[in-house]
């Protein structure tokens, strides 16, 4: 069994462009949560959001520095026939490239030996939907490519010609919980030999109008009271919260074994210890103290710790009445109450909730804070729902993290948590 390090990553979300931006706007407190522009288009009933803007791959990487090889793999996907989510995408890996020092030589040389894992499913509801628009009347006239476009697979095929990634390959769907299941799943293949290294990644989501329109009907959505100070509207752990805040994001994780890197473990930023998944035996939405205690027991337990040894939770923290609440029992049940070593946060007060990249996007803001000797505030936190657990204020603390906890659950009863080791301290 091998170690399983990081050694790349890249996001692009409401907060930056890049990891450096990312974490800089979390330390500084930035919210990006705003007037919705793009969801409001498809649903009137989404009123903020937390939104990236216009997107173009071809306009991005022109002024970067891109191997001639690499720049000719991404030509067949910088025109229009490509969404966002997509070009995101792309980026956001070549991101995690370019951090890994991972060269096209080292693509080529390792590439049966290099895997991806997809976090999401109906990863291209929108698309569908146009799809079907366009073509309602004329089913014949349907482009050929689209038999392929609409498999959550193309992702995976995308990014494996680009990278040359020849090893094994696979989408990963646990709702909300994506991100973090793609995470462990990913984590598992590389300590175990299927491969040496695994690029984990996260596309935005793409909702169509009738997703949107059920989650406002289902009451999970919130934000309706804050149209006119959209960034006080996601509130995590708050007493006001009343309902998730969509963001868009992706991201992406590379993870690389001892095997691959040898006596070059300088370039790790952290490493991966262990990732439990538990089903609550529910299908529907309302979140269960049982499967979340035993995620997380079983994760700390899985990388060979004690409840005490972890000092700080990226929480799921979604701003709902039920999850938040839910949640902060499951930690107090295995953390205590009162925990002065622990530091409690919700990266979706800033970025909104990413859906199926959430998990993955909030690993990246655990390693990033945890290189950063920093934990980001909790947004308009003002009248906490708990007094006896340690959530971080509205400011960011200096602070050492040395074991983090990631969690993130998801529809049908899916819960899961992974341990990141802080490899500097």
């Amino acid at each position: 069994m091998s170690n399983v390090y990081i050694t790349g990553m890249g996001s692009i979300n409401a907060l930056g462009l890049n990891c450096q931006e990312f974490s800089d706007l979390l330390k500084n407190g930035v919210n990006g949560i705003k007037r919705s522009s793009y969801f409001s288009k498809l649903s009137a009933d989404v009123k903020v959001a937390a939104e990236i803007g216009e997107f173009k791959l071809s306009e991005y990487i022109k002024s970067k520095p891109i191997d001639k090889r690499l720049l000719e793999a991404v030509r067949p996907f910088r025109g229009s026939r490509t969404t966002m989510a997509i070009d995101t995408l792309i980026a956001s890996v070549m991101q995690a490239y370019d951090m890994a020092k991972i060269s096209c030589e080292d693509m080529e040389l390792h590439s049966d030996r290099t895997s991806i894992v997809v976090a999401g499913s109906n990863l291209s509801q929108n698309r569908n939907d146009e799809i079907r628009n366009r073509y309602c009347n004329s089913k014949e006239y349907v482009t050929p490519n689209y038999a392929i476009q609409f498999f959550d697979t193309n992702y995976v095929g995308i990014l494996s010609e680009i990278f040359k990634i020849k090893g094994e390959g696979m989408t990963v769907g646990n709702a909300s919980a994506s991100g973090n299941a793609a995470l462990i799943n990913a984590y598992r293949m590389v300590k175990s030999g299927v491969c040496d290294r695994c690029v984990v990644a996260a596309p935005i989501v793409d909702f169509s109008p009738y997703e949107l329109q059920s989650f406002k009907n289902l009451g999970a959505l919130g934000g309706d009271d804050y149209e006119n100070n959209p960034e006080q509207a996601c509130r995590p752990f708050d007493a006001a919260h009343n309902g998730f805040i969509l963001g868009q994001g992706c991201g992406c994780i590379i993870l690389e074994s001892d095997r691959i890197l040898g006596n070059n473990r300088s370039k790790a930023l952290a490493q991966v210890l262990s990732g439990s998944i538990k089903l609550d035996g529910n299908r529907l939405s309302d979140a269960r103290l049982d499967g979340e205690y035993s995620a997380m027991k079983n994760a700390v337990e899985y990388a060979g710790l004690k409840a005490e040894d972890i000092d700080y939770i990226n929480a799921h923290g979604t701003s709902t009445p039920l999850g938040d609440d839910v949640e902060l029992s499951a930690i107090k049940e295995l953390f205590g109450a009162d925990n002065n070593n622990l530091r409690v946060n919700s990266t979706k007060g800033m970025i909104g909730h990413c859906m199926f990249s959430a998990g993955l996007i909030e690993a990246i803001a655990c390693v990033l804070q945890m290189n950063g000797n920093f934990v980001h505030g909790n947004a308009n936190l003002s009248k906490p729902v708990a007094e006896d657990v340690r959530l971080v204020g509205n400011k960011a603390e200096n602070y050492t993290i040395k074991y983090a906890l990631n969690n993130s659950f998801g529809f049908g009863g899916i819960n899961t948590s992974v341990v990141i080791k802080n490899v500097n301290i």
